[in-house]
């Protein structure tokens, strides 16, 4: 059995995904390599050709006829993989040369933690948030009011921004993210109801109950490109909007699904009168995302 299995799930990211398979060569981690197994879901930008001919890196992979989505695609990796951890990567994500030993070395030391995050940073360096608390109506309120704080360049208003020790979170993006392969399979894996978005938010909930840390671990690091590819924006807000309402069918119920379903439908009246009069302003999802059609 190895000791890592990487699964990185991909979509026309062909731009992205050399650099990203040559940092993981780049890695100072002990002989012997990662296994690295990569899901091409249905690209039409030579991914295929480049994988079968071209990668700098032995790798493992299949390619979809179509589409089928991020948790399929990493689940679809995930069987393929024979390591006692699991990492799903991003595409276009560039890991630092230690940080697949450092996140190693702290999954394997600490048994009760479950799932594993390390800082993300965009290519200019600026902090990406990549963890936090647990998603409810309120919480997704502040963490827009973060996100905007941040692009403005106010890291003070995110601990996870400044801290130098590893914290517990309620979730870690599925950018970068570490997981113990046995608790992954008794997960079930990313719920596929999950086309895209909120399916990592929901796995490290599971984990959670089932007693395992999830934790953010700020010494290891990598560079996420993320909103690189603009892609269709509509349907990006179209698919976050329907995880959103699944997650909190899921995990709350109550005053937070009721507030969500009434938000949503005001943003819903808000679009057709913008529509039908052409003044009001283009509505978006609470909390947002970047585009993440890169790997999506």
């Amino acid at each position: 059995m190895s000791e890592l299995s990487i699964i990185i799930p991909t979509l026309n990211a062909l731009r992205y995904l050399p650099a990203c398979l040559a940092s993981i060569q780049k890695s100072d981690l002990p002989a012997p390599s990662p296994e690295v197994i990569v899901i091409d879901n249905g690209s039409c930008d030579g991914t295929r050709d480049f994988l079968a001919s071209h990668s700098p890196i032995p790798v493992t992979w299949r390619s979809n006829a179509t589409n089928t989505g991020f948790s399929a695609a990493c689940n679809q990796g995930a069987a393929l993989a024979s390591g006692r951890t699991l990492l799903f990567l991003n595409p276009d994500v560039e890991l630092d040369s230690d940080c697949l030993r450092l996140c190693l070395e702290y999954i394997r030391e600490r048994e009760s933690v479950g799932v594993l995050g390390c800082r993300l940073r965009f290519p200019d360096g600026r902090y990406q948030k990549s963890a936090g608390l647990m998603r409810s109506f309120a919480n997704e309120f502040r963490e827009k009011r973060t996100q905007r704080r941040l692009r403005a360049g106010d890291w003070t208003r995110d601990p996870l921004a400044v801290c130098a020790e590893p914290q517990r979170v309620d979730w870690l993006s599925a950018a970068v993210m570490f997981i113990r392969a046995d608790l992954f399979r008794d997960l079930g894996g990313f719920d596929t109801g999950f086309f895209a978005y909120f399916e990592d938010i929901d796995l490290c909930v599971r984990a959670a109950k089932r007693g395992r840390l999830v934790v953010y671990y700020p010494s290891a690091g990598a560079i996420h490109v993320l909103g690189a590819s603009a892609g269709n924006r509509a349907r990006a807000n179209q698919i976050y909007r329907a995880s959103q309402l699944r997650f909190y069918e899921k995990h709350h119920g109550g005053l937070n699904l009721l507030a969500l379903r009434v938000y949503l439908g005001l943003l819903r009246v808000g679009d057709l009168l913008r529509h039908c009069s052409g003044w009001l302003p283009k509505s978006r999802p609470l909390a947002a995302p970047e585009s993440k059609e890169a790997n999506r």
